[in-house]
């Protein structure tokens, strides 16, 4: 029983996930369902444009229970994928989906620290890996450009490590070991596609490492919030029909509202509502480029 439970909700899981954050495509490759209604969204490309992005990244790793208030630490990312740019039928607005896979990483050069010293500030080395998607509405930008207010997520697999922490704060860290641990990822950003070629990006990120992988309660947890997403949805669709000008402003609030709501909920128990450990917590921004090609 236990093993149908947890088979019938990843299922469940992942396809209420994949209904709220993917766009869907009819076989003829000419529509994109993801407000599905009276207004249909249509290709202004016939094929996705390979991409390629880089640019600063500054996170603040935290963990429940930390003594200190850890400072924020410098660092960069990279990342290769795909998006396409699509109209919506009867409107101004525009549609961008990026399908991407990132590295980054975060640190300051170690410096020894004299026997007996404590820190004066708490900073966390890390780097991880994420395939992310996002997707957002936007408005046009000339003939090829677009704003676009986007949320993304996807899952992460990192590592952490404390630089300079008081002895506490280290051991809070050090909990995680050297093994490199899996967790979640959101993005809420700014996409500005200035020509055909070439965007900036500015983003805020929330990434949140689990001590260790508790599967079924993790799987429920991710059940619930795409319950949540869905309903944003539904949401978002009926004031996409209603008042087009004002849905992308909509959808990006609901969109990262529920997001981050569950992440403020998840960074005390990594898998809420289930009584479970404290993640690491590590909340950024970042700034770059994307060239598309």
């Amino acid at each position: 029983m236990v093993r149908i439970f947890f088979a019938l909700t990843c299922v469940l899981c992942l396809a209420g996930k994949a209904y709220s954050q993917q766009d869907s495509v009819s076989p003829s490759g000419q529509v994109d369902s993801t407000f599905a209604g009276p207004l249909t969204v249509s290709f202004q490309r016939n094929v996705e444009s390979p991409t390629i992005s880089g640019g600063y990244a500054i996170g603040i790793p935290h963990r429940d229970g930390l003594l200190q208030t850890p400072d924020g630490t410098p660092g960069w990312y990279v990342s290769i994928g795909s998006e396409s740019i699509r109209t919506v039928a009867g409107t101004s607005l525009k549609s961008l989906r990026r399908n991407v896979f990132e590295f980054q990483t975060i640190s300051i050069p170690d410096s020894p620290t004299q026997i007996g010293e404590t820190p004066q500030s708490s900073r966390f080395g890390l780097w991880s890996i994420s395939p992310t998607a996002s997707y957002g509405l936007g408005y046009a930008l000339g003939d090829e450009g677009i704003i676009a207010l986007t949320h993304g997520g996807g899952s992460v697999w990192g590592r952490i490590r404390a630089q300079a922490a008081t002895p506490v704060d280290r051991q809070r860290v050090d909990d995680f070991g050297s093994a490199i641990r899996f967790g979640e990822k959101s993005t809420a950003g700014i996409n500005v596609k200035v020509a055909r070629n070439i965007g900036i990006d500015v983003e805020g990120t929330w990434e949140l490492m689990y001590p260790r992988h508790l599967v079924l309660q993790w799987a429920t947890s991710q059940l619930i919030e795409g319950l949540g997403d869905v309903a944003a949805m539904a949401f978002i669709r009926s004031v996409l029909q209603s008042s087009p000008d004002l849905a992308p402003v909509v959808y990006f609030i609901i969109r990262n509202g529920v997001a981050a709501g569950f992440k403020a909920l998840r960074s005390r128990q990594m898998t809420w509502p289930f009584s479970s450990d404290a993640p690491a917590s590590v909340v950024g921004f970042r700034a770059g480029v994307t060239f598309a090609f």
